[in-house]
């Protein structure tokens, strides 16, 4: 199972459940969560970078990544389980030759992804990049849904295909990132009952709260502003923002776009989501339900 987001749907939840139920998981469930290749968030996104140029760390040599997987699947048979889970949304296992080589005779690759509302998607995928401490993106909102990495990948049916260069469309799981979609109105849940994994007759451990919180819309704009002119950024700055959201009267809510700017956005898309619906045998008559609030 590769677990590949997308960014913004509660992954760093999963991931950080995933790290923290590791060995419960691997011993009771038959579900292996690799602790090689794991990011200090949890995620595997040390084995994204190994295989992708990123900004984030040096991407390996060809050679390097052969030798790299190689350790990954030598973890992976001596883990003794038959299902593993790969996440990150780093990945771009697809366009790497070498995973591919490593990986498609020999595991039977499902895709877990998760689609969240177009309009929602943006602003929260806007609103990450100017948080993060490497990226520091400076640039208005209207500046970056202008640009091509703020609607290159709103297509989702077009981002999905990609994927099926690793395996057949049958083995996509899509699953619709809105509360009333989850098992018991609960992320982590909807996730297990991918596994037919049950919470009630186990010792789960759960974090409450978020795990990769917002900056209010205000904070966030303020964040802005800081990027164009501090460079030398840490992760005290980032919990200095979160206190100062939290004595906000405006709940962390990051809404860039005004109603009919959203409902046009969300219209370009229509079709985009019923090519979703049919390629991958979706139950249901619309991609989304949640309905748009002045």
């Amino acid at each position: 199972y590769i677990h590949i987001g997308l960014p913004k749907t509660g992954t760093s939840a999963i991931q950080n459940f995933l790290v923290n139920n590791y060995k419960l998981l691997k011993e009771k469930y038959d579900l292996y969560y690799p602790d090689f290749g794991r990011w200090n968030d949890g995620s595997h996104n040390k084995i994204a970078f190994a295989l992708n140029k990123n900004v984030y760390s040096e991407m390996k040599s060809p050679a390097e990544q052969v030798q790299y997987l190689e350790q990954l699947k030598n973890k992976i048979e001596k883990s003794g389980c038959s299902n593993i889970l790969l996440s990150s949304e780093c990945f771009e296992l697809y366009d790497n030759q070498n995973f591919i080589d490593a990986f498609e005779d020999d595991y039977h690759i499902k895709i877990i992804c998760y689609l969240r509302r177009h309009d929602e998607y943006l602003e929260s995928c806007y609103a990450q990049i100017v948080k993060d401490t490497i990226r520091q993106d400076s640039r208005t909102f209207d500046e970056y849904i202008e640009s091509k990495d703020g609607i290159s990948g709103l297509s989702y049916s077009k981002r999905l295909q990609k994927w099926e260069t690793l395996t057949n469309k049958s083995n996509f799981i899509i699953k619709v990132y809105e509360k009333d979609e989850f098992k018991n109105q609960s992320l982590i849940e909807g996730f297990l009952d991918i596994f037919h994994i049950d919470v009630d007759d186990s010792g789960f451990v759960f974090v409450k709260g978020h795990v990769n919180k917002s900056l209010s819309r205000k904070t966030t704009l303020y964040k802005r502003l800081i990027n164009t002119v501090l460079k030398n950024q840490n992760q005290e700055l980032i919990s200095r923002l979160h206190e100062y959201s939290l004595t906000e009267k405006v709940p962390a809510v990051n809404n860039f776009l005004v109603t009919s700017k959203r409902l046009e956005l969300l219209s370009e898309y229509d079709n985009d989501n019923c090519d979703v619906i049919r390629k991958y045998n979706l139950n249901r008559k619309k991609l989304f339900n949640s309905e748009v609030k002045e």
